[in-house]
């Protein structure tokens, strides 16, 4: 309103700034200046950079299939952090955010701190760009789920989130390569022994054999269509004992 209502300017100009219809006339004279500077201030003062950016990616990734990761334990466990790591980085944030309890998911106490690290002009050297973040969120997805100890909650966003990440993240060599020689059938085998022998909830086999079909469709609309083939393929053979051999209604193109 203070923007808006500035008497050396229109207050129709104004909000066209705001609505990204017209941009302003000197970058000091945005709308979002001040807060601006309070943002770069806190992150500029922040203690581990690296690992702030990379919470703050988790916390702020639009994630549609399943729940996201919030509360420190989980995320703790996502980035193979020691316990009580993420209050300490955190701590240098604790005017826009809230971080207090293990367990209790981390808020965010500003919808517009999410907006300004999504703005590459505003944000600047602290921008999280999207397709970027999303890559390393499906890295650490496939680094997870090789993990003998992740915990649950991390198990079923990875095997959630993995595909989502993938096809909207930004394609590099390293996750092509993981992309290609995740050997998806057998995993999910070991994933649905795992939970039966632990008697564990978190997923049921109907999860997995969404997943499953999920995975091998990317797979077949992927840039690298033919070398995802050939691995697909190859897997199914070695697994064609598998329960998930024909109830996952894949077909081999060969």
């Amino acid at each position: 309103m203070k923007y808006v209502a500035s008497i050396r300017h229109r207050p129709m100009d104004r909000l066209q700034v705001i609505l990204g219809i017209r941009p302003p006339q000197k970058e000091s004279s945005t709308p979002f200046a001040e807060l601006d500077a309070i943002y770069t201030h806190l992150f500029s003062s922040a203690f581990n950079i690296q690992l702030v950016m990379q919470i703050m990616g988790i916390l702020i990734a639009p994630i549609k299939t399943g729940a996201p990761l919030a509360t420190p334990i989980d995320i703790e466990d996502f980035l193979s952090l020691e316990t009580g790591d993420v209050e300490l980085i955190l701590g240098d944030l604790s005017s826009v955010l809230r971080c207090e309890m293990r367990y209790v998911p981390i808020q965010l106490l500003h919808a517009s701190l999410g907006d300004f690290l999504h703005d590459r002009k505003r944000s600047r050297q602290f921008y999280i760009e999207g397709s970027t973040q999303l890559k390393e969120l499906a890295l650490l997805c496939f680094k997870n789920l090789k993990k003998r100890n992740a915990s649950s909650t991390v198990l079923r966003y990875a095997y959630r989130s993995l595909v989502e990440h993938c096809s909207k993240a930004v394609m590099t060599s390293e996750l092509e390569g993981l992309i290609l020689e995740f050997p998806v059938v057998s995993s999910c085998e070991e994933l649905v022994a795992t939970c039966a022998q632990q008697g564990s909830p978190f997923v049921n086999t109907f999860e997995v054999y969404t997943f499953l079909i999920k995975y091998l469709t990317y797979l077949r609309s992927s840039v690298c269509k033919p070398n995802c083939l050939l691995f697909c393929a190859s897997d199914y053979i070695f697994h064609a004992h598998s329960p998930f051999h024909e109830r996952s209604g894949y077909v081999s193109s060969t």
